[in-house]
């Protein structure tokens, strides 16, 4: 409900309307056991979300507006911010991607245009070290897959919590499929615990990296083999830095906190099941797509098969279709590309349909 704007001191007055409509702010207060004056900010802050309105007459009574309509009117606003959120981001990436490509054309391995190539996996892990032993400002962290940066992360985690101890403020976004993940779970929340903030979200763009707003390691995509990265572009360049922050603030904009609950979309999609349709939508086989949103290849599979009985079709070709006329996603309505088809998980049959 945070995300909707329904903050922790006004949801249970808004249910205790719920529950029974056409209450005095002096009958909340003592119904809940808050005081009258944190009952009447909370019901002002309901009414200009339009959930409540307050009738005619004195002493006030106030009276909640139809959830179907309160609570739908937020989440389709809701919609169309992640909506503008999402162009913002792919048109950040693409001019990122334009301005690091320009700059390829000089001779790797060099600073002169503002960028140096690292080379290897442990290459890139040491340059990665050395960053976070130097930063005395903040670090800014994107981790999608296994990267090198996650290895600086997780494998050496005294690294990242040396520099919350020197006052480095750190910021990390991960990908919500980090959730199912013991190992990540548990160092993201011993990070969090020594000061660190944590925010998820169904993709990231780009293993990236930012130290004092001055320098920024962008990682090539993983390999699909062994999921980590060959090379980076160590930059220095003041133009392109301010750049990739612009796109790290996007998508930190967008995330949800570490501890939140991802909620779904007004057409009920996840935004991982969204994801997912749009990764495939690109033509990436459920291997790639599994590695992009961080998660198992039978969990591809089994959303996959979860979404085929929801929209009641039997094929991703249909899918794509359905899903693009419905406006789920930006497929073209001839459907998704050709990839591999989903198969049973080793564990079991795919899942029966949901009920309502």
């Amino acid at each position: 409900m945070e995300t909707l704007g329904i903050d922790a001191r006004m949801q249970p007055v808004y249910r205790a309307l719920l529950e029974r409509n056409g209450r005095q702010a002096a009958e909340l207060a003592g119904r809940l056991g808050q005081d009258e004056d944190s009952v009447h900010e909370a019901l002002g802050r309901l009414a200009e979300l339009s959930l409540v309105r307050r009738l005619p007459g004195s002493p006030a009574v106030w009276t909640v507006v139809a959830p179907e309509l309160g609570l739908g009117a937020l989440l389709a606003r809701q919609e169309a911010d992640l909506a503008r959120r999402a162009r913002e981001a792919h048109e950040s990436r693409a001019a990122v991607m334009e301005l690091l490509a320009a700059n390829e054309t000089r001779r790797p391995g060099t600073a002169d245009a503002g960028v140096t190539r690292l080379r290897g996996p442990e290459e890139i892990r040491l340059g990665l070290d050395r960053l976070f032993r130097q930063a005395t400002g903040e670090i800014a962290c994107a981790l999608p897959g296994t990267s090198g940066l996650q290895h600086v992360l997780q494998g050496e985690p005294d690294t990242a919590e040396r520099a919350l101890a020197r006052g480095v403020r750190i910021r990390a976004l991960h990908l919500t499929g980090a959730r199912n993940s013991a190992t990540r779970s548990a160092y993201g929340r011993r990070l969090a615990d020594s000061g660190a903030e944590i925010r998820t979200a169904a993709t990231v763009p780009v293993p990236l990296t930012l130290v004092d707003r001055s320098v920024a390691v962008v990682q090539s995509a993983p390999d699909d083999e062994t999921g980590t990265s060959g090379a980076a572009d160590l930059v220095t360049s003041p133009v392109l830095v301010t750049a990739l922050y612009a796109l790290f603030e996007r998508e930190w904009a967008a995330a949800l906190p570490g501890g939140a609950q991802p909620q779904r979309r007004e057409n009920g999609l996840s935004d991982q099941e969204h994801a997912l349709l749009e990764l495939l939508c690109e033509g990436l086989t459920d291997e790639m797509a599994a590695r992009r949103l961080g998660v198992s290849l039978r969990t591809v599979r089994r959303t996959m098969s979860d979404l085929l009985a929801r929209t009641g079709v039997r094929s991703r070709f249909q899918i794509g279709v359905v899903t693009g006329a419905r406006g789920w996603t930006d497929a073209p309505r001839s459907g998704l590309r050709a990839v591999a088809g989903p198969r049973a998980a080793p564990d079991g049959p795919p899942p029966q349909r949901r009920t309502a």
